[in-house]
């Protein structure tokens, strides 16, 4: 498991997320399980496409 902080209009989110690797080591992705505000659970309430968002920037972030 790893952690990262994301920051929303002033509002900081913990992203718990585990990086997923495949039998070729160069092929791997991130997926998001918890985003979390002062212990409070946002993962079931967002969109889908807002947490693929989130993988995606999490994805460039850990290539570089």
């Amino acid at each position: 498991m790893n952690t990262t902080e994301y920051t929303y209009e002033g509002a900081v989110f913990e992203i718990a997320y585990d990086v997923i690797k495949c039998d070729d080591p160069r092929k791997k992705w991130v997926s998001i399980w918890s985003i979390t505000h002062n212990d409070v659970e946002f993962f079931d309430i967002l969109g889908k496409d807002l947490i693929k968002h989130l993988e995606e920037q999490l994805d460039k972030t850990l290539e570089n």
